[in-house]
């Protein structure tokens, strides 16, 4: 039996045991509530069972998890990656290939240790709490909390949509339009409870997609889409596009192609999910309005690159 234990720093006092544990311990939304509902988290040796709780500076919380071989040290973070930092948050141009947050299972790889290791490194606090996730496989702009409140505010922005999201894609096919909209409600696929499928009982989803470029010909149909989700629903964005016929690139849970060829046979390997958070808008807790935005990344432009000259366009 492994076991996830945090003192409660200082400056976390009079958070909830939820933000703290699915904040800087990384642990999931779905393991935290089943790990609640078993009794498997204590507070000094006393079991709690409400997700409301609130904690004081060195507080010691526990929480009993199945071991799985957790690596020794987090995932480092290049400082270059750093958009922005001050008292209340940090914002980086996460890499791709890294999970937005840890699990129980692997408890020091996400983004979230990556980001507290590399304050440690500049000499200050590691509290850096998981306000929003992006997937494995999408780089871009990241935003995480370094103070209770902070996780109370941002937390509470993109829950109410009150955070603009601009993402840029690659994708399959020539759209007819150059752009469109899909509105469509999205819930849990029944078949593969990870996947999400489009659900008219589902939760609200709505997404405008603009197409930025086309490469197309010889056999060759591909895009690079603006997308701007007006809700946050876990992979909107892919689904959405795959509901509309253009499945983003190298997304294999959802229809995407791994490979693209031209009539000539010559193939392009499809390494990753072309998705990239190209930049965010909202109101920082301190206030005022908050912009940010990290660049086209070189691997999706270096792709983009090689389906130009595939198709000749």
């Amino acid at each position: 039996m492994k076991q996830l234990r945090l003192v409660v720093d200082p400056r976390e006092s009079g958070t909830t045991l939820e933000a703290l544990l699915i904040g800087r311990g990384g642990m999931a939304a779905e393991t935290f509530a089943s790990a609640l509902r078993s009794g498997a988290v204590t507070v000094n040796r006393q079991r709690v069972r409400s997700p409301d709780r609130l904690l004081a500076s060195r507080d010691l919380v526990v929480a009993h998890l199945e071991a799985h071989g957790v690596p020794a040290q987090p995932g480092r973070l290049d400082p270059s990656r750093l958009l922005l930092i001050d008292a209340h948050l940090v914002a980086i141009d996460k890499p791709a290939g890294v999970p937005a947050q840890a699990t129980p299972e692997n408890a020091r790889a996400g983004i979230d240790a990556a980001v507290s290791a590399l304050l440690h490194s500049r000499g200050e606090p590691g509290f850096a709490g998981i306000v929003h996730r992006l997937d494995r496989d999408t780089s871009g702009v990241m935003v995480l909390a370094r103070t209770p409140d902070a996780v109370r505010a941002l937390s509470e922005a993109f829950r109410s949509g009150a955070v603009r999201k601009r993402y840029l894609a690659l994708a399959a096919g020539n759209p007819a339009e150059d752009a469109f909209e899909v509105d469509r409600p999205l819930g849990r696929d029944r078949r593969h409870p990870a996947h999400r499928a489009a659900d008219p009982h589902g939760e609200k989803a709505r997404t405008s997609f603009r197409v930025l470029a086309r490469h197309a010909g010889h056999g060759v149909a591909a895009c690079r889409m603006d997308a701007a989700p007006a809700t946050g629903r876990t992979h909107q964005i892919r689904v959405h596009a795959a509901l509309a016929g253009h499945p983003l690139l190298g997304d294999r849970l959802y229809g995407g192609p791994v490979w693209v060829a031209d009539d000539a046979g010559r193939r392009l390997e499809l390494p990753r999910v072309a998705l990239h958070a190209a930049s965010l808008a909202l109101d920082h807790p301190a206030g005022g309005r908050l912009e940010l935005a990290a660049p086209w990344p070189p691997d999706l432009a270096r792709l983009e690159s090689e389906l130009t000259a595939l198709a000749g366009s």
